[in-house]
């Protein structure tokens, strides 16, 4: 047994005022003690309940292995202990040590000044427990983690390994472009990150195939090289790429994407030839493509494509 998350006291909606027993001047069996101490409940003069779960009147409470009450507070606990099968949920009980049902539960944390610095929220279903997984409620679908807490303001993979963002609300958001520390997504009709290829708004994205954050520059993609401008859209026909420093370099991209690599372009009449690398050959002489050898302008253009010079052997 213990305490939800670094045994942090968690905060109720709609939380009931201290615990006051009406049986807590009346002779034993029965409650016995303190808010300050603790509460116990006596079974006999000198007998009372420990590590055991007690309905008593409409409600249910929890008596730890002292037989102290559980109050305030979240307890992993199995639902049925007697079964010999290690299977423990989240329940958490209120001040008066009843166990919520059916409702959203807030932890709050707060540092050293007293300030709050992050809120979690939870719902336990009508049995008590604590909800993992997709759950919808109040007709809307949220997300709780393996910690039982639901999923809000982040990025976050589901059991089938599907990606989402959830917003400050706990709501996956859909059809929306999405910056997560500095990296961009894009999440779909359904709400699921894209992968791959996609077109979006007339434009043709690449995410990636496992985390699906967006591609931006030089890329390879299977055995293709492809260009991502800034923004992530595909580049097509030529593209000058910055290097940084003022320099940069030029590229030329087919109508499909794919940079031109060992390969010759005719563009208006003038001849380009683009290395190994995809950047196109400038300013250099008797540079040698296919054993001869060819002269190209500041500009790229080759002075010589018709006459190339055998290379010496």
């Amino acid at each position: 047994m213990g305490f939800k998350k670094f045994m942090a006291a968690a905060l109720t909606v709609g939380m009931i005022a201290s615990f006051v027993p009406s049986t807590v001047m009346a002779a034993k069996p029965g409650w016995e003690g303190n808010d300050e101490d603790g509460w116990y409940y006596y079974t006999s003069e000198t007998e009372y309940l420990k590590d055991t779960w007690k309905q008593i009147g409409s409600y249910w409470y929890f008596f730890d292995e002292e037989g102290k009450m559980a109050r305030d507070s979240w307890w992993s606990l199995d639902d049925n202990p007697g079964d010999g099968i290690d299977r423990k949920y989240w329940y958490h009980f209120d001040k008066s040590g009843h166990m919520n049902t059916n409702r959203w539960i807030e932890d709050i944390y707060r540092n050293e000044q007293g300030q709050i610095v992050q809120r979690d929220w939870s719902f336990v279903d009508r049995s008590g427990k604590a909800v993992t997984g997709w759950n919808k409620i109040g007709g809307v679908w949220y997300y709780f983690d393996t910690y039982a807490y639901m999923c809000c303001n982040e990025l976050a993979k589901d059991t089938k390994g599907d990606l989402y963002y959830f917003d400050s609300n706990g709501r996956y958001i859909r059809n929306k472009w999405k910056q997560v520390d500095g990296d961009w997504f894009y999440f779909g009709s359904n709400g699921i990150a894209y992968k791959g290829w996609h077109k979006i708004s007339g434009k043709w994205y690449y995410f990636d195939d496992e985390i699906g954050f967006m591609y931006r520059g030089w890329q390879d993609i299977g055995e293709k090289v492809y260009c991502f401008d800034n923004s992530g859209a595909m580049v097509t026909g030529w593209y000058r790429y910055e290097l940084g420093d003022g320099e940069y370099v030029w590229l030329y991209a087919s109508s499909g994407g794919e940079l031109y690599r060992n390969r010759w372009l005719k563009s208006n009449g003038v001849w380009y030839y683009f290395r190994d690398n995809c950047t196109m050959v400038s300013g250099v002489d008797n540079y040698e493509i296919g054993g001869k050898l060819y002269d190209f302008t500041a500009s790229g253009a080759c002075k010589n494509p018709y006459s190339g010079r055998p290379a010496a052997a």
